[in-house]
């Protein structure tokens, strides 16, 4: 199995030290916004076009897009990709403390020292960051971003393309819509609905 990373910035070199930790065979990096890749990793620059072209039975691709609230690209390239027939490797920190009974999307990527308890649902295409922990019986779903520092707490259900800013906590039983931000350090005790903000106890309109 060969890997394709989709991006090349900052978010690409956490991923990169997990892939080379599990001796994983790295083809080549797709660098959409043409920046000139660190030169110390001498990988084959590809082209999505030539991605294409490749057999789906010896590709997996990882999203190295980072999540950033006011940009859509991640999304858009993971949806790209698997309307194209193609598959994304799910990358799991080893630090990682996660339940048996907890399920992980495809292409999910969950980062160092973070913790997944009993019966918590992650989505497809998620980051759940360095240090986040989502409590039992949590559902994450479709293309939500935890930052580093994240308390989920029980029975939260946080809804698609959802990001949460770093140190944020979400208390039980809350339900956050789709597409909100969710400022770092706030305290969420309610529920917002799709397309809010949420900062400190200010809930406004995205």
């Amino acid at each position: 199995m060969k890997i394709i990373f989709i991006g090349s910035g900052g978010h690409f070199n956490v991923l990169h030290e997990i892939v080379k930790n599990k001796k994983l065979k790295i083809f080549g990096i797709c660098d959409i916004k043409k920046n000139i890749i660190n030169s110390n990793h001498k990988y084959k620059i590809i082209s999505e076009k030539e991605i294409n072209s490749y057999s789906r039975q010896n590709i997996r691709l990882i999203n190295a897009i980072g999540f950033d609230p006011n940009n859509e690209n991640r999304k858009k390239k993971y949806l790209k990709f698997k309307k194209l027939g193609f598959k994304f490797l799910t990358l799991i920190h080893p630090s990682v403390k996660i339940s048996n009974s907890v399920t992980i999307g495809e292409g999910s990527q969950i980062l160092s020292q973070s913790c997944i308890l009993p019966n918590a649902k992650i989505g497809n295409n998620c980051i759940i960051n360095t240090k986040a922990s989502v409590d039992h019986d949590s559902i994450i779903e479709d293309n939500v971003n935890l930052s580093p520092n994240v308390t989920i707490c029980g029975n939260v259900i946080v809804k698609r393309e959802t990001y949460i800013g770093a140190s944020a906590t979400i208390l039980n039983n809350v339900i956050v819509g789709k597409n909100c931000h969710i400022f770092p350090g706030s305290i969420v005790n309610k529920n917002i609905k799709n397309n809010f903000n949420y900062t400190n106890g200010r809930i406004f309109k995205s």
